[in-house]
């Protein structure tokens, strides 16, 4: 696809001028690149936070969500720091962002509903 090597060669020749090896940025397939590998184990918290949620241990939710959503934050500044930025590590971000918030909000729901002090999940 042309618009994609397009956009690849752009990269190369401003990664010259960084002075990036050449052979560095092409050697690693996007899945592995160390940016696109947070977000699987962003995903990956994130379920397991709601397994401890579900299992009603929601110190050990909030932390491991504080985790993931602080890999939010690394794997941004990896990506550019390492010249390993891609769409699909675009994309990837973009799904981990929303599957932490919906299994966040699901996890309260289930815990607003669980809570037998709770009326209409307002605390008595």
């Amino acid at each position: 696809d042309s618009t994609s090597s397009l956009d690849r060669s752009s990269l190369l020749n401003n990664d010259k001028a960084k002075g990036v090896n050449e052979s560095s940025l092409s050697s690693w397939p996007v899945a592995l690149y160390i940016p696109n590998l947070l977000g699987y184990l962003r995903i990956m918290l994130s379920f397991l936070g709601l397994k401890h949620a579900l299992q009603q241990k929601i110190h050990n939710a909030l932390c491991i969500w504080i985790a993931a959503a602080s890999l939010d934050l690394i794997d941004g500044v990896a990506a550019r720091s390492l010249n390993q930025c891609s769409q699909f590590g675009i994309l990837l971000d973009i799904m981990a962002d929303n599957i932490l918030r919906t299994i966040i909000w699901i996890s309260a729901m289930i815990e607003s509903k669980s809570d037998p002090t709770r009326e209409n999940g307002i605390c008595l």
